[in-house]
This record gives structure tokens, sequence and C-alpha cells, in this order.
């Protein structure tokens, strides 16, 4: 009779690995980290780790007064850390870094992971991947101060999420997955419960109309152009969900202005900005919004604003004011 498992000549340490894991599967025990977790660790609720990952970093829930739940890339300008947009509040902070088994790739690691958010009825608040998210040492040593995150910026990806907890809260979840230059992937998870009557807005944009119409100009928030110029999925949703609130408009042309910094020549920034205008005044014309698009590269900035931007402009309204 052949064996379900049949040994090789000279079975290696992956091999071993995974036919001990496919072996305790069917036998129902579960599957084994291939290393010992740091001793006082533990998986946080609704987060299972990765099949046959480990624990190599963790903080125990604690209670933390100036939490930074971040939505958006983060950079680094000199000295400075730069992050525009995020949610400071009060709460309960637990963080848990995983070392994945080699062979991991990164794209599944990712795929697990928001797996777990989206089962629980997880509510997806922003995503990026490969250079969109900023720099990758800046999320390793400042945000998360976990060293061996720090990979290439192509292969890092990173997901904010709301989460509900199992009393009726809403739970915080940022996860961070990255594959460093040697191809060991690794995955952080923070998850962080808000004080009690703590407000958690995630709809900055309720109040467009009432901007725009007052100002003549208005930063659409959650809509940010990738570093190619490509507007991310969640960004047209984001399009979709406001344009009902742009009625008042219809008897106006607006103009959607793309904001794209980078280091590529002026020429092609341009040209990448103004696909990216292109694209989110479709989304807006397929609701019925008369949009023109104008991309303006990095040749408008503004301290009150992220660079890489989408923002809406009614010219008759800037000239009343």
């Amino acid at each position: 009779m052949e064996s379900l498992n049949p040994l090789p000549a000279r079975p290696s340490r992956a091999w071993f690995r995974a036919w001990l894991g496919a072996t305790c599967a069917s036998a129902g025990l579960g599957v084994l980290a291939a290393e010992p977790d740091l001793p006082g660790s533990a998986d946080p609720p609704d987060f299972a780790r990765f099949p046959g990952a480990w624990i190599v970093a963790y903080s125990a829930p604690d209670a933390v007064r100036d939490y930074e739940f971040i939505t958006g890339p983060v950079d680094k300008i000199r000295r400075d850390v730069r992050i525009d947009n995020s949610l400071r509040l009060s709460g309960t902070l637990t963080r848990v870094t995983w070392q994945a088994p080699n062979g991991t790739r990164l794209a599944d690691a990712v795929a697990h992971y928001r797996g777990l958010a989206l089962a629980a009825g997880g509510r997806l608040v922003f995503e990026c991947s490969g250079p969109d998210c900023g720099r990758s040492t800046v999320w390793a040593n400042h945000v998360f101060r976990v060293p061996v995150l720090a990979a290439p910026n192509r292969t890092q990806h990173f997901l904010a999420m709301a989460v509900p907890s199992g009393d009726g809260a809403r739970l915080l979840a940022t996860i961070y997955v990255v594959q460093r230059g040697n191809r060991r992937v690794y995955a952080h998870v923070d998850t962080f419960a808000p004080d009690p009557g703590a407000v958690v807005e995630f709809d900055r944009n309720r109040d467009l109309a009432q901007v725009l119409a007052r100002h003549g100009h208005a930063v659409l928030e959650g809509v940010t152009p990738g570093r190619l110029g490509r507007l991310p999925p969640e960004a047209l949703a984001t399009l979709q969900a406001i344009a009902s609130s742009l009625a008042a408009f219809a008897d106006q042309p607006l103009h959607v202005v793309c904001h794209l910094g980078g280091s590529a020549p002026m020429d092609t920034l341009l040209a990448r900005s103004t696909a990216c205008a292109e694209e989110a005044a479709a989304k807006l014309s397929e609701s019925g919004i008369s949009a023109l698009a104008f991309g303006a590269g990095p040749l408008l900035p503004r301290e009150d604003a992220p660079l890489e931007r989408v923002e809406l402009v009614a010219p008759e309204r800037l000239r009343r004011r």
C-alpha cells in the first residue's frame, strides 16, 4: 500500500515542515508554528496567525492616550516624518508581529489577514501597496517601532480597517505585511479599542457640499492617487458615494484637479495627474455630475493639504468670494 505522505530520499527542512503541517491538519491537531512564540505573547482576537507563523514581537494590551490610527501613506522629509491622514484617539492598544515560514508569498499573507478582518465584518478604510504606502523604514521604525518590518518599498502592503468586536464596540485594526530583501515575510497587526464614547468618524466628506459652496474648492478625503496617478478601488468607491451630495452643483460644471508629486520628470507628472483627474471626472460623470479634468502635477502645493490629492473646484463660487 502506498503511503499518503511518502518520504523522499533526502527530506529537506522545508519538506518536513510541510509534511508535519499536512499530517497535523489531517489528524485535527491544527497547524504548528515553525519556531516558538515570544514568551508571554498571544494572537489577538479575530486575527489568527498565518499558518506556520510565529510571534517575534509583542506588546500586551495597554492603555494609550494618543494613538494615531493612520489612514494614508507615510513619508519622511529630511528629519521630519509626514503623516497626512490619521485619527488620534485614546484607548487600548495591542501589537503583534509574526514571521511567516520560509517560502511564504507576500500576496498570500496579505490575503490571509485581510480575509480575517473582512470575515469579522470589517470595513476597509484605507489600503495601499508598494511605493504608494510611502517609506517602509518610517512604518517600521517610527509608526510600529519594530525594526524587522523595514523592507524594500516595493514589497510592502498596508490596510487600515474598522472591525466590530464581540461586545458590539468598534475595533480599529492596522495590518502591515512586508517581504524583506532576504525573502522573509513578516506581518504586523495593531488592534486598538477606542475608549467608550470616543467619536470615530471616517466620513470626512460629509460636509463637502457646504465647504465647496462656501470656499469654491474642497479636497476630497479618501481619494488619493498612487505614485503612477491611478486611483485605487476604494478611492473610486468614495467618488461614487459622494456624487449624491453634489446635486446642488448639477447646473454648473465642477473642475476635478489631481495633484501628484514625485521624482519623475515634470512632463510625466503632469501626464499622470491628468489621467488621474480624467478617471475621477469620469466616475463623477457616471452619477450625472458635470466634471472637467485638470492635472496639476506638483505645481499647486498647499501647506494645509497633502501633496498627492484630488480637489474639486467650483469656479462660479470662487468669483463670489
